[in-house]
């Protein structure tokens, strides 16, 4: 049986491409969201259950961007 091993480049690289994607993703989300809301197309009047979603899943971007960062340290700590 083979054994396939990643050298530290490579891993090092997937780190950082996971780091560059949440940043977008986030970046992207914040700029669609205050977009919308600067041009008047959105307001604060809406159900609990909205800002209970919305909370939450700004939470879990959050959450995301602080583990990537980690991710990229250990790497390079390791190398």
């Amino acid at each position: 049986m083979a054994t396939v091993y990643d050298s530290d480049d490579t891993l090092r690289a997937e780190a950082r491409f996971f780091l560059t994607m949440a940043l977008v993703m986030a970046a992207t989300i914040v700029a669609g969201f205050s977009m919308n809301l600067a041009m008047g197309r959105s307001s604060f009047a809406v159900p609990l259950l909205v800002h209970v979603h919305a909370f939450f899943f700004f939470g879990w971007i959050a959450l995301y961007l602080t583990q990537n960062p980690n991710d990229v340290a250990v790497l390079s700590v390791n190398a």
